[in-house]
């Protein structure tokens, strides 16, 4: 399934596509392009591209230069709302997707009513919750859908960045986590890596992320101040995590090459323990980096957050808004060294069960200087080979080897019989 985040490359006059409490129904608007640099255009896409890497979503960056997109669509950037329209229903039918525009917005140009949207007012809007036809209110990715972020910078930053995977969350069924402080330091920390939280730091591309750890929700739930209900969490649908909620959507899913383990905000120990054909996943949060200050899963209780993944595929990693470096836990020096040992056992008694039948086969050979040899040398002499399973290379080895020293001083063997230089 194909899901485009696109941006404009033009501007266009059309009429109000977005919420009714921001324009009026009948009012033009404009959309100005900014101007990103090529470069600037390339690495704000790859963050948006990384925010979106857990799931089964392909950002498409729209350009004047018409592209086909995997799923066959001949698609460039927009010259009006009628190109858009096109683009999002000219795919499989089957793909719910959503299309982003980047720019200024200027509402009922050249008229007394005129409404200029750079940023300053608000970072961008979605379909809202309340409308029959949002995906906000069905918490699910059930139609296609047009967003808007705002900008007049015109400059790489993460603020817009995070505009644009926020707003097309919203397209793809996420509600907000928390919108405004908490009142408590450690509570706001764990939520500064969610990307549908106003909290999230906007300063660090880790930040920009849908957290696999519950989330609280926010708008009404986070008035400012102490939380209304700590255990109402941002995702639905019986999904404890953003991630999940997505994941578990049939009209998103989650990225059939990757499996996604995060953590959050806040500092974090995860832990990844193999367990046959899965791992069990443990994640915990504190709130200060000396981790003595252990902070309560929101919606379950407790200090760890657990789950399983499967091991079929690559564990991709997010570590949280803090980057703090993902380091691998070794082994317990005990359990390295009884490993260790144990491997060692295996290689010393595979190597003695080698040497062991070469010497037997070397012993059995016709003319091969072993029982053979020494009857043939002292005919009234009966010699008694050891036991195979008792037999040790080393004294074999030795016994062999005076033997055949024993015998060079007295009669030389016949060169058929000579010993195999191996042991001389």
């Amino acid at each position: 399934m194909s899901r485009t985040t696109p941006r404009p490359t033009t501007g266009s006059s059309v009429r109000r596509w977005v919420t009714p409490a921001v324009f009026n129904a009948g009012a033009a608007l404009n959309i100005v392009r900014q101007p990103f640099s090529a470069s600037d255009r390339t690495r704000m896409i790859a963050e948006v591209t990384r925010s979106y890497l857990p799931l089964n979503i392909t950002v498409v960056e729209l350009k004047a230069t018409p592209q086909t997109t995997a799923d066959g669509r001949f698609v460039a950037g927009a010259a009006s709302m009628t190109d858009a329209v096109n683009t999002l229903r000219a795919g499989d039918t089957t793909s719910r997707d959503a299309y982003v525009f980047v720019g200024t917005f200027v509402a009922a140009p050249g008229t007394a009513n005129q409404i200029i949207y750079n940023g300053s007012q608000f970072g961008g809007t979605s379909p809202v919750s309340g409308l029959d036809t949002s995906d906000l209110t069905s918490a699910s990715n059930l139609h296609d859908d047009v967003a808007i972020v705002c900008d007049s910078s015109g400059l790489y930053n993460f603020n817009t960045m995070n505009n644009i995977a926020h707003e097309a969350g919203h397209c793809f069924g996420l509600q907000h986590s928390l919108t405004n402080s908490s009142g408590n330091a450690a509570t706001d920390l764990l939520h500064q890596s969610e990307i549908m939280s106003y909290l999230n730091t906007n300063t660090t591309t880790s930040s920009i992320a849908f957290s696999r750890y519950p989330v609280i929700r926010g708008d009404g739930n986070s008035p400012g101040g102490a939380l209304v209900n700590y255990n109402d969490l941002e995702a639905r649908g019986g999904a404890m995590t953003p991630f999940d909620q997505l994941a578990a959507d049939p009209n998103v899913g989650a990225n059939p090459l990757f499996t996604f383990v995060s953590g959050t905000g806040a500092n974090d120990i995860i832990t990844i323990t193999k367990s046959g054909a899965v791992a069990n996943v443990t994640v915990q949060a504190f709130g200060n980096a000396a981790y003595t200050q252990p902070i309560t899963v929101p919606g379950i209780g407790g200090t760890t957050y657990s789950y399983t993944i499967p091991l079929t595929n690559t564990i991709l990693i997010y570590g949280g808004g803090l980057e703090r470096p993902i380091r691998h836990r070794r082994q317990p020096r005990r359990e390295r060294r009884d490993r260790r040992y144990a491997r060692d056992r295996v290689t010393a008694r595979e190597r003695k069960r080698s040497g062991r039948r070469r010497l037997h086969a070397e012993h059995d050979r016709p003319g091969g200087g072993g029982q053979q040899q020494l009857q043939r040398d002292e005919p009234g002499r009966q010699f008694r080979r050891p036991a195979r399973d008792r037999c040790d290379h080393d004294q074999l080895l030795r016994f062999r080897t005076r033997r055949a020293d024993r015998d060079r001083q007295t009669s030389p063997p016949p060169a058929s019989s000579a010993v195999p230089a191996s042991i001389t």
